[in-house]
């Protein structure tokens, strides 16, 4: 096995090993401060949403720093700093207090962009036109099985968790998951550098991917009592991730048919996944938790198709958006990958906040005619794109003619 295939395999352990501890508390982390806030009152009740809320203004604004400090420390360093910033955030449950926590989530926003960007960065330095879809789908589906050991872990949290978490069982847990992510940046200090070859293929471009954000979901006593096993919760996580990982695997056979039908067939999914919400959700679901039934029984089955259609749909967008940026900023992937996460970032922060005053109805449209337009978008792009490569051919052609002439 060749060396950029160690780094690409080395490089989806470590995002494995990283998220594992992050994305368990992802799960548990608004529940562990909410039982705080009860028991001690260290902590605002709502502590949560604040300190996800910094998180992601932090992450916004050091997009636009992320590609300078690679070009300075290298994508390998990036992502080691970036990735110690989640192992710092999670020490900070041992010793719970609001300025820590406010403290290391800014320190974590910044750490996300240079990790996401380092990553891209690294990822294309390891790939050739010829490897980029396996290389990239190798990490995604590595990166989305951390989810898998996630699920697994909330089935023990879940079942010595009563709605009061005591402080020991709060430290081990969070002792346990920095232990893990540590390991990931442990994992990502000792990436070797990139062949020389595949530092050369750099302008081919390579396809990016990057995980999407765990967000609290809505919730209902309805839905709650009828998907009231830690199994059930655990199903539904692994679902997501299965959905995701297996289109990361399986979507290089898919590329033969182009972007944009990708992009549509993804569209279609997260429409028929709203749909589904909307009958298993009662309209106030997103304020707070509610008794009010929905309009179609809720059951396991309906959640893990809709966590399916979730991930399945993810997949579409990420792997073609990053497709098409590769292919679209070959010598500036790095600039195209950190403006994209800006504004990724920066709608995530707009949802956060309408999402706490507009019934789920309301939202599921908004999410729906933003996947609507953005289709559009992605088609007229990608066309312009294809006309430029196409412009640029017959050129480049024609002179590797004259040069093979003259011998």
């Amino acid at each position: 096995m060749d060396r950029n295939k160690v780094n690409v395999l080395q490089l989806g352990v470590g995002f494995l090993l990283l998220f594992t501890g992050f994305s368990t508390h992802g799960f548990i982390g608004e529940t562990i401060l909410y039982s705080v806030s009860t028991t001690s009152g260290a902590i605002d009740a709502h502590a949560g949403y604040y300190s996800l809320a910094i998180v992601y203004a932090a992450f916004t604004l050091s997009n636009f720093l992320a590609p300078a400090v690679i070009a300075i420390i290298g994508p390998k360093w990036s992502m080691t700093l970036g990735s110690a910033t989640y192992t710092a955030f999670l020490l900070s449950f041992l010793y719970l207090n609001p300025l820590l926590l406010y403290a290391t989530s800014a320190l974590l926003g910044f750490g996300s962009a240079l990790l996401w960007t380092g990553q891209g960065s690294y990822l294309t330095l390891c790939s050739d036109a010829r490897t980029a879809k396996t290389n990239s789908g190798i990490v995604w589906a590595l990166d989305q099985s951390s989810l898998i050991n996630s699920g697994i872990f909330l089935l023990f949290i879940f079942n010595f968790s009563k709605g009061q978490v005591s402080e020991s069982t709060i430290r081990t847990t969070y002792a346990t998951l920095a232990g893990l992510s540590l390991i990931g940046v442990i994992t990502f200090a000792c990436l070797r550098a990139p062949t020389s070859a595949a530092l050369q293929s750099i302008e081919s471009g390579t396809a990016l991917k990057t995980r999407s954000s765990i967000q609290q979901p809505p919730t209902t006593d309805h839905i709650q009592q009828t998907l009231k096993k830690p199994a059930h919760f655990a199903a539904i996580d692994n679902e997501l991730n299965l959905g995701g990982a297996s289109f990361g695997i399986f979507g290089e056979k898919l590329s033969k048919y182009g972007r944009t039908p990708i992009i549509v067939f993804g569209c279609l999914v997260h429409l028929i996944c709203f749909s589904l919400t909307f009958f298993i959700l009662p309209p106030d679901a997103p304020k707070f938790s509610t008794t009010n039934v929905s309009l179609i029984e809720p059951s396991l089955l309906l959640a893990m198709i809709c966590a399916a259609l979730l991930g399945i749909g993810d997949s579409c967008w990420n792997t073609q958006i990053f497709s098409l940026l590769a292919t679209a900023f070959k010598q500036n992937n790095s600039q195209a990958f950190a403006i994209f996460k800006f504004f990724s970032s920066l709608m995530s922060c707009a949802s956060f906040y309408y999402g706490s005053h507009l019934e789920l109805h309301w939202q599921l449209l908004v999410l729906a005619a933003f996947a609507t337009i953005a289709t559009v978008c992605f088609g007229f792009v990608e066309r312009r794109t294809n006309e430029q490569e196409q412009s640029v051919s017959p050129v480049k052609h024609t002179a590797a003619s004259k040069d093979a002439a003259r011998f």
